[in-house]
């Protein structure tokens, strides 16, 4: 029984486990050998053997002989079990104490005023970069929202420490961001995302010659109330003089309300009979556009994200060494310590050979709210069991239940698809 890990997801469920494996083998333990042999018959599909009647009957006895009782545990409880056998390979002080949510939240306001107080103090030269992200998150965020957003920001900690392992450094993780997001882009220069009215006017400088003329031409063909439409946007267009302002009337003429591209063509047919071949350059001109518009909600997506993990990772700083400051841990550092811990190569192989030296079998409860970095944990453990295999005398097992219609802990981390790739890669 000491050989067997199993995690779950609560304190409750790990609790309901145990008590159900007791009374079970305690029913064992005093059952006749025929009623036990049924029991073990209706629970394995056969009949057992004599030996494997008397060792069901054992069990109950080896269980109360284990040294600590049967490993039935929240992952976080068995992180904590592994940073208190190895806090000096973890980097932590042995005698760490584990916060709980509502000392959470206070720390975590703390943290929160206490860089709102750097902030608007005049002192906050290292903190400009910050300073910036906040304001910018103020000014485009509606004031209904904001709460909700930096609560989102707090909870998210789990994923900035996974960003910073990943990624190393602040600007490293932007740096990824940019690529995600405008490798599409061919035009996605540094100016024109830093400058969106300059990027307007290279969208608007670069409109076919002769475009806008041959559209009013072709409008003018026709006497109908959508050509009278589009003949005084063009109207609006050649009289502006604002770039921003020129750049919205462009898109009411081309596009439709929500910016995509409109089905039918924009003449009616008998402009288009006066020039079909025109009609592939109206096309052309609204892809363009429409690319233009999505650079423009790409570059708002960039600020507001980079501002997002400006503000947090900062905030997650002095949050990080308020904790230290006080000698906690909170639940997210039971994961966050564990996976950087297994992930150092000059100490991971030992610790995870010692651990291995003790567990043979895992077993995951409620796997579809697993969180990615969990998952990684779990990885690392059954490491050492597809690297030497099982024996005759050390069966090696991994063993994983989920419902994928009960994931309830998104907000949590967790990743449903992540069930169905793990099963492929164990």
């Amino acid at each position: 029984p000491e050989r067997l890990l199993c995690l779950t997801f609560t304190k409750a469920a790990a609790a309901e486990m145990a008590n159900r494996i007791t009374s079970t083998l305690k029913q064992w333990a005093i059952e006749s050998d025929e009623g036990l042999s049924n029991l073990l018959k209706d629970l394995q599909g056969y009949i057992p053997s004599d030996e494997k009647v008397k060792t069901a009957r054992a069990l109950f006895v080896k269980v109360l002989e284990t040294p600590g009782g049967l490993k039935i545990m929240t992952l976080h409880s068995f992180c904590q079990s592994v940073l208190k056998r190895f806090p000096i390979e973890a980097g932590i002080t042995p005698h760490f104490k584990i916060i709980e949510d509502s000392d959470v939240k206070i720390l975590l306001n703390e943290a929160y005023q206490k860089l709102i107080h750097t902030l608007k103090s005049d002192k906050n030269i290292d903190y400009l970069d910050v300073f910036k992200s906040f304001d910018y998150l103020m000014k485009n965020t509606p004031e209904n929202d904001f709460d909700s957003m930096i609560e989102s920001i707090i909870n998210g900690r789990e994923h900035f420490i996974e960003l910073l392992s990943k990624y190393k450094t602040k600007n490293g993780i932007i740096s990824e961001l940019r690529k995600k997001i405008f490798n599409t882009f061919p035009f996605a220069i540094d100016s024109f995302i830093d400058d969106e009215v300059a990027f307007k006017t290279n969208v608007l400088s670069h409109i076919p010659d002769g475009f806008i003329d041959e559209l009013k031409r072709l409008f003018l063909l026709d006497n109908g109330k959508t050509s009278a439409k589009k003949l005084d946007i063009i109207s609006a267009f050649l009289s502006s003089d604002n770039v921003e302002n020129k750049f919205d009337i462009y898109k009411t003429l081309l596009l439709n309300a929500d910016n995509s591209i409109p089905k039918d063509c924009i003449l009616n047919k008998k402009s288009i009979l006066a020039n079909p071949s025109f009609v592939d350059d109206i096309s052309r001109e609204s892809e363009r556009l429409f690319q233009s518009i999505s650079f423009i909600n790409s570059v708002k997506v960039f600020k507001a994200t980079s501002a997002v993990l400006d503000f947090g990772l900062t905030l997650n700083h002095i949050y990080d060494n308020l904790k230290k400051k006080r000698g906690v841990m909170d639940f997210t550092d039971l994961i966050t310590t564990v996976k950087k811990l297994f992930d150092r190569e000059n100490i991971s192989s030992w610790i995870l050979y010692k651990l291995d030296g003790g567990i043979s079998h895992i077993l995951i409860d409620e796997a579809q709210d697993t969180s990615p970095i969990q998952w990684k944990i779990v990885d690392k453990l059954t490491e050492e069991f597809f690297t030497t295999g099982s024996t005759e005398k050390n069966v090696k097992s991994l063993f994983s239940v989920g419902d994928r219609k009960q994931s309830i802990f998104s907000f949590q981390g967790a990743n449903i698809k992540l069930f169905e790739e793990y099963k492929q890669h164990f």
